[in-house]
């Protein structure tokens, strides 16, 4: 069989027209890769009807950074795939989506509803799980698909015939295509066009095979030639599973979507409304389309998704009515506006609510009073439940604030997301180019409320509790058995360690690279900590304590590059650090592990990145540049202070020798390519303490939250004034707190402070005993932290108990210590 014109298929069936009518507003596009078109009508509306073919679409939680409108965007203005997107629930790598089941030539599947893409395809029974490059494979379980697959089409593959497709998050399918008949809500689409993945690169879920395809039909991914083509010049159109269906007169040109609330079932209705309960106002408006494209021509992803102009957005007595293009996404879970109504409404909390950098959001007091707050959508309001205006599982866990439901959409299109579609009822009637909105009843019966079993004996239950003879199907699309998980990607099961902060199941090793004196080793140090005060269980792994078991102390020459011996014990060391990283991910639990070497060469790095990817754990570059001399020149002082491999050397000796090692270094030492082959890597770079940041393919929530972090960080040396107070009179009679004054001899070192801090300014280790009258200065170094008091020689009592212990003074000794 030939693949069917796309105009003659589309516009037979009432879904395209070669006219183009452009709305009366602006649609021009901020940055390239977004475009928008209105098509003009070409069938009368719908029938304003329940339908008889209604579908239970199933929620669930999994990485899906690459499978909404705010990924599509965001990968898009990037002009790459897997750019990463700030703003998309940042507290969590998690959003929704919606799962319903399909039966293909009879076999029974759960696939993804996705209104922003068009294909329609699963995975064949033999496909290859790769990496995102596609040059290493791994077991089927690594791409986590659901069961069971899917052999071959009913009706044959199409010769010469296959399609590609790629998602904002990297994500990569491809295979042939062929024809099959696909059954939903009791609908069978006979010879529908559809594709079979046989090389994926899929963060799956255990429970999907695939993606039903609900977009605009404009955008489809078939192509001629080789499996590896995907230029414009050879894309085959052809009619997707919706226009088909369309086209073989089983349904109006129309479909209905209703989420319900805190994650529960949603509802589909081919061909008409849902039939759900609704209250107050209705409206309908234009329907326009958004195609998001990356700006390469030949890269494959691409996205449709259905938009409408909202007239205004409106908060309290405030309302902005300036028209903006709004993307409609069931899969996006906040709802983005313009940048400055999104800070208006958050300081229209009470409190208010602010922006968090480090989540590219809006939080505030999870008791915060949210605004009223509606959307002009057709003459009308549509108001949002305060409800969904708090996010209460969305905790920033340093403040304990919970994230609201708005947030900056920065230069557009906008998106209303679950926060605003949990509040109506949506019908994308694509014939007549309009999307209609009806206001949910807050009390309506949701299929939630529905037994499965109940469904399927007598179809949709009344309101009295009797069975409606139609054709509805109400099934539980999520099976009850526990999924299992793979190795490579475990993206079902949410991990907490207590204070809010979601790690999933995952690992991750940071992977330091640059020069030696370059801050690498401080850097780990620091990330660890900050993680371990995250409760996040992290770990340094320094291949020089690893190298040290075998050469204590070398000289710059060990480091040559023409040195075999001094090469081969350095991959040992190197070998050894990753062996034993591995093992403490598998038996002790580990999340981030931090490996601090110098990593210099894209073959290390490479090679590093292979182990890592062959076990399961995501990798992160982090390298620190530095071409400032002070800087390097301190930093080699603080290493030949503080080194080990330098311990009881004459000082100028070893910074010698330490200038010699880095020479050698120098003579192989490859910085991140970002431009080049190495521009797939999670990587973040940092120059010269922090002068330029360079981010690229951040992906998740933990990977954010340490790149935050690290791009926060104070490189450059600096110290911490410790101090109590001066000698109270509640610390003469041995008491403990209060608030009291002075005694003669503490107001005697309150003066003296000042002159302390003066004579103290110049160089810096955690203390044990803090006395009265002492000033003490912490300087972290790269191997510890240096301690340096201060004397007031100002006597005072010792504050300092033992533990039990009741004595009004006591001295501390080193037993008790």
């Amino acid at each position: 069989m030939k693949p069917i014109s796309l105009l003659t298929s589309l516009a037979g069936a009432g879904l395209l027209t070669a006219t183009l009518v452009h709305a009366e507003i602006d649609l021009s596009s901020p940055f390239q890769g977004v475009s928008f078109q209105r098509i003009k009508a070409v069938r009368d509306r719908s029938s304003d009807e329940t339908s008889t073919h209604r579908q239970v679409l199933k929620p669930f939680h999994g990485r899906i950074t690459g499978h909404n409108a705010a990924s599509a965007i965001a990968a898009a203005e990037k002009g790459q795939p897997g750019a990463g997107y700030q703003n998309i629930t940042a507290l969590s790598p998690y959003g929704t989506q919606y799962a319903m089941e399909v039966i293909w030539d009879g076999t029974p599947i759960q696939m993804i509803f996705d209104t922003g893409s068009s294909d329609t395809w699963a995975a064949r029974s033999d496909f290859s799980c790769t990496n995102r490059g596609g040059t290493i494979e791994y077991p089927q379980e690594s791409c986590s698909f659901g069961n069971p697959a899917i052999d071959n089409f009913k009706y044959g593959e199409i010769p010469d015939i296959h399609f590609t497709l790629g998602y904002g998050s990297g994500e990569r399918v491809s295979g042939p295509m062929g024809y099959s008949d696909l059954t939903v809500a009791g609908i069978t689409v006979k010879q529908t066009q559809v594709g079979l993945a046989n090389q994926t690169f899929w963060y799956g879920n255990n429970v999907t095979q695939g993606i039903l395809g609900m977009a605009y039909p404009a955008l489809t991914s078939a192509y001629s030639g080789s499996l590896s083509e995907n230029r414009q010049a050879f894309q085959i159109p052809y009619a997707p599973f919706f226009t088909t269906m369309v086209q073989q007169g089983l349904s109006d040109a129309s479909f209905s979507v209703a989420l319900a609330r805190n994650s529960s079932n949603g509802l589909i209705a081919w061909g008409g409304r849902t039939g759900l309960p609704t209250t107050g106002p209705t409206a309908s408006t234009d329907l326009i389309v958004a195609n998001i494209n990356p700006t390469r021509s030949e890269t494959a992803w691409k996205y449709s998704y259905y938009t409408i102009i909202v007239e205004g957005v409106q908060w309290g007595q405030t309302v902005d009515s300036t028209h903006c293009a709004y993307i409609v996404d069931t899969a996006t879970t906040l709802t983005y506006v313009p940048p400055q109504v999104a800070e208006a409404i958050a300081n229209a909390f009470e409190p208010a609510a602010m922006y968090m950098f480090s989540f590219g959001g809006y939080f505030a007091p999870c008791d915060a009073i949210a605004p009223r707050i509606a959307f002009h959508i057709g003459g009308e309001k549509f108001f949002i439940n305060p409800v969904d205006m708090m996010w209460r599982h969305l905790k920033d866990p340093l403040t304990g604030y919970c994230q609201i439901g708005i947030s900056t959409g920065g230069p557009g299109p906008y998106i209303l997301g679950m926060t605003f579609l949990q509040n109506v009822e949506v019908e994308f009637d694509v014939g007549a180019a309009e999307a209609s909105y009806r206001l949910a009843s807050q009390t309506q019966l949701h299929p939630a409320a529905i037994s499965p079993l109940v469904a399927l004996q007598g179809g949709r239950p009344g309101l009295n509790g009797g069975a409606i003879n139609c054709r509805s199907i109400f099934l539980s699309s999520i099976p009850l058995q526990q999924p299992t998980f793979s190795l490579f990607r475990k993206t079902m099961v949410r991990l907490t360690n207590g204070m809010g902060v979601q790690v999933e199941d995952t690992k991750v090793c940071v992977v330091m690279v640059g020069l030696p004196a370059r801050g690498k080793s401080f850097i780990a140090q620091k990330a660890q900590r900050y993680l371990k005060w995250l409760s996040i269980e992290a770990r340094t792994f320094n291949v020089g304590n690893y190298r040290r078991e075998t050469a204590a102390q070398p000289t710059a020459d060990f480091f040559d590059v023409k040195n075999r011996e001094g090469e081969q014990k350095r991959r040992a060391a190197a070998e050894a650090a990753i062996a034993d990283m591995m093992t403490w991910f598998q038996k002790e639990n580990g999340t981030v592990a931090i490996l601090d070497a110098t990593n210099s060469t894209k073959e290390r790095r490479k090679w590093v990145l292979d182990r890592c990817t062959k076990e399961g754990v995501e990798v992160i570059f982090v390298e620190s540049k530095c071409d400032d001399e002070d800087l390097i020149m301190a930093n080699i002082r603080d290493v030949k202070a503080t080194s080990p491999d330098y311990a009881g050397q004459d000082p100028e000796q070893a910074a010698l020798d330490f200038r010699n090692r880095i020479r050698n270094y120098e003579q192989v030492y490859t910085s991140i390519d970002e431009d080049g082959d190495e521009n797939s890597y999670t990587f973040l770079k940092i120059m010269d303490v922090g002068k330029q940041v360079i981010i690229n393919r951040i992906q998740d929530y933990l990977q954010s939250r340490i790149v935050y972090y690290l791009m926060n960080l104070h490189i450059r040396p600096r110290s911490i004034w410790l101090s109590r107070h001066g000698e109270s009179l509640y610390n003469l009679d041995g008491r403990i707190g209060g608030d009291t004054m002075l005694s003669p001899r503490g107001e005697q070192y309150a003066r003296k402070l000042p002159e302390l801090v003066r004579e103290s300014v110049g160089d810096d280790r955690p203390l044990t005993v803090v006395p009265l009258h002492t000033l003490i200065k912490l300087t972290p170094r790269a191997y510890g932290t240096e301690e340096v008091r201060y004397e007031a020689n100002i006597p005072a009592v010792s504050t300092w108990r033992g533990k039990g212990s009741t004595a009004k003074h006591e001295n501390p000794t080193p037993e008790t210590i």
